[in-house]
């Protein structure tokens, strides 16, 4: 495996072999409520952990936008080792930029269910099939913490941290067999039309 680099000039001024490598998360993910998702429906490409189906029962995701250089920053993933298998602990943060009673009653609904996001990572290239990251598919992403703060006059919010422990999967790819234009077309149908 090629090393990353920091940048075109400084891989030139070392030996140029590396492999220029784009990091990062999209803006836009979409939350999904565990009780919503048709677990029978779920495929996985053999001995991988590509999902190539994925299902709703009912209902839809939310789309949760997060604007600026590093949107889901929070995003993290913790590995350790168990008693016999590896377990990671997982985070994904994002704001809520509303100072309403609607945005609380949001806030407070959060405890009622586990959740999986599915994020679009920039860097990603087809023929790998790591577009799309499943966070939270193991065990489900829970609500941990919310902090409200006021970064300046015109982004109130809080701050939400949901957190997936236990895990036996580090993360999940969403992939259809059929490629990536159908890929788009499931992670498409998870939203309201």
């Amino acid at each position: 495996m090629s090393a990353p680099c920091i940048s075109t000039a400084l891989d030139s001024a070392i030996n140029g072999t590396c492999t220029s490598q784009t990091i990062g998360i999209e803006k836009e993910a979409i939350l999904i409520p565990m009780s919503l998702i048709d677990k029978s429906t779920l495929a996985y490409d053999s001995g991988t952990v590509i999902v190539n189906t994925f299902e709703l029962l009912s209902g839809n995701g939310v789309k949760v936008t997060v604007n600026g250089d590093m949107p889901f920053k929070e995003f993290k993933i913790d590995g350790s080792m168990g008693d016999y298998v590896q377990l990671f602990e997982t985070a994904f943060g994002f704001p809520i930029l509303d100072n309403s009673p609607a945005a609380s009653k949001q806030i407070m609904q959060l405890g009622n269910d586990r959740y999986v996001a599915i994020v679009t990572f920039v860097g990603y290239e087809a023929a790998k099939k790591n577009k799309y990251g499943i966070i939270g598919l193991n065990r489900g992403l829970v609500f941990e913490t919310s902090a409200t703060a006021y970064d300046n006059a015109e982004n109130p919010g809080t701050q939400i941290m949901l957190k997936e422990t236990a895990g036996r999967v580090h993360l999940h790819y969403l992939w259809a067999s059929a490629g990536e234009a159908a890929t788009d077309a499931i992670v498409a149908g998870l939203l309201p039309a």
